[in-house]
């Protein structure tokens, strides 16, 4: 059976029959992604600026019927620090047709997607949340809460043991987090954290350009280039999102934000970090904790993050309320 199994380039005429299999797997509870319409399968998959047809790939049964799917990546815009060289092929997901299962259609897919990255001169290839080709998760028990990316593959899932096999190591361990916002209030500890901050001439306020400098400073001394283009991006619009910032003077040292909420009432945040000069002194707490207060003055029914498994952050985040709801394995292999 396994020799009627072709491999092709996914055809667009098949986005109906692929968003029916993504619907019934979704629904039915294979897979932590949300399900989709066809409008949203093709922004995700066809409209990113790092589209390429050749690493979406269909596997195809005897009669011509689709039998699973797979979405890879080759990055097209780097971010600062970035090229072609020191950036992996990206597996986004493997999906095969529950009638396919167990009969080698997701190594097929696989192997033939590893083919095709090595053929232009990939080294590696990964699974994670680098990938900015994201895909929506489901939170369990959640009533409908939803985060915007999946941070890999879920610990011990059959997409988990198809990657194990075929040599991917687990690199990190991502914890998913979720906390419902409805009767969220700032907790006294991190209330007289904000005190002593005060006393020492630290405050933590919505950032203001005209009053505050240094985000460049900032993200430069944390390495952190996807929260520079963040909030470049977000200064670029018209009106933009508010973000919190820890302040010494005018010197900003701590940042955490965009604040903004999605349409399925999620708070959305793009990161939260203090200066390395300023580490240990409450700063991130206080700025935590706030954001969840700006979250609940607009709106958001609850939010959603993930961390890495052991990050000393987590503490934080628990002690605000979050919960660990999923766990993902980012994993990678040399090619």
């Amino acid at each position: 059976m396994k020799e009627q199994i072709r491999i092709e380039v996914f055809s667009r005429q098949d986005v109906e029959r692929a968003v029916s299999l993504w619907n019934q797997c979704a629904k039915g509870g294979d897979m932590v992604y949300a399900p989709l319409t066809e409008a949203q399968f093709r922004e995700i998959f066809f409209e990113s600026v790092h589209y390429s047809e050749e690493y979406m790939l269909a596997a195809y049964d005897g009669q011509g019927g689709l039998a699973g799917f797979t979405a890879g990546l080759v990055k097209r815009k780097y971010l600062q620090g970035e090229t072609f060289f020191n950036t992996p092929g990206y597996v986004t997901m493997v999906l095969v047709s529950p009638a396919w299962r167990r009969m080698g259609v997701g190594t097929k897919l696989l192997e033939e997607l590893e083919r095709r990255f090595h053929a232009i001169g990939k080294s590696r290839v990964m699974v994670t949340y680098r990938n900015p080709m994201a895909l929506t998760w489901q939170i369990p028990e959640g009533g409908g809460a939803r985060h915007n990316n999946a941070p890999g593959v879920v610990l011990d899932s059959p997409a988990y043991r198809l990657f194990v096999k075929k040599g991917y190591e687990t690199k990190a361990v991502e914890d998913g987090m979720y906390l419902p916002l409805h009767h969220f209030t700032v907790g006294e500890k991190a209330l007289q954290k904000q005190k002593r901050l005060m006393k020492d001439g630290i405050v933590v306020e919505l950032y203001d350009r005209e009053k505050h400098e240094g985000f460049e400073e900032l993200f430069d001394a944390l390495h952190g280039e996807v929260w520079r283009e963040t909030i470049r991006d977000n200064e670029r619009r018209k009106k933009p999102l508010p973000v919190l910032i820890a302040a010494e003077g005018r010197k900003i040292i701590g940042f955490a934000g965009p604040v903004d909420k999605e349409k399925n009432g999620r708070g959305w945040f793009n990161g939260i970090a203090t200066h390395p000069e300023y580490e240990r002194r409450g700063i991130a707490t206080v700025l935590f904790h706030r954001l969840m207060e700006q979250f609940s003055l607009i709106g958001a029914e609850y939010s959603t993050l993930f961390t890495d498994e052991g990050n000393p952050a987590l503490t934080l985040y628990e002690s605000v309320g979050f919960k660990v709801v999923g766990r993902f394995a980012v994993m990678e292999k040399e090619l």
